[in-house]
């Protein structure tokens, strides 16, 4: 039905307004049925109608809290995924400062640098990477190739505290622990040979290749 304007004229303005209105909203026969079909069901239930709009109130309430406050998977995807990546991490550096220290030993022997060794620790930290640390790929490439360089720069820091517990006369990790770390690197950076950075490279990539194969499975 159409909505009719009606128009009011004011006492103290020429003007009019107009106002509109609509008549009252019939129901058809359909909606009284479905209203009288769902009253009929409502009284089936003990407490009426009341305990019908609780329900669906509880029920709406449940449902927002719930998605309120759960956390999505995609979340808690990132962190997950990083936690054993730092922990494979955190090996490979505890396996480089062990090979470095092993390193130190023939070094402290023969009272001499031996950089060929790089390649030995290397290989060495590639196979144990591969096989306990992280699968063959890139991650143990990069894991192996970086254990490696950290145990030539910790076996350079070893040396230059060897030197200095030598010629102060005190113990190594005396020396260690009254040089500090700065000043260690330092010594060691002032020490280094350009054999010394060609073999620790070398090692380096030699590690990467190993770590990054498969082994091959026996026949």
């Amino acid at each position: 039905m159409p909505i009719l304007p009606i128009t009011r004229r004011c006492r103290r303005e020429r003007g009019g307004e107009a106002l509109y209105y609509a008549p009252p909203r019939v129901r058809t026969a359909d909606q009284d049925q479905a209203r009288q079909t769902f009253l009929k069901g409502a009284a089936c239930i003990p407490g009426g109608l009341d305990a019908c709009a609780g329900y669906h109130v509880r029920l709406l309430r449940d449902l927002q809290e719930l998605h309120g406050f759960r956390t999505s998977a995609a979340a808690w995807a990132a962190p997950v995924r990083l936690i054993p990546l730092l922990f494979a991490a955190f090996s490979a550096a505890m396996l480089g400062l062990a090979a470095g220290a092993v390193w130190m030993l023939p070094t402290m022997a023969l009272q001499r640098p031996l950089p060929a060794l790089a390649l030995v620790a290397g290989a060495l930290l590639a196979l144990a990477i591969r096989s306990w640390v992280r699968p063959a790929g890139r991650v143990a490439a990069a894991l192996a190739a970086a254990a490696t360089v950290l145990a030539a720069v910790y076996v350079d820091v070893l040396t230059a505290a060897a030197r200095i517990a030598g010629s102060m006369g005190m113990g190594l990790l005396d020396a260690l622990r009254s040089a500090g770390l700065a000043m260690l690197l330092s010594l060691a950076q002032l020490a280094a040979r350009p054999a010394d950075i060609v073999f620790a490279l070398a090692g380096a990539l030699l590690a990467a290749w190993i770590a990054g194969r498969r082994p091959r499975k026996a026949s």
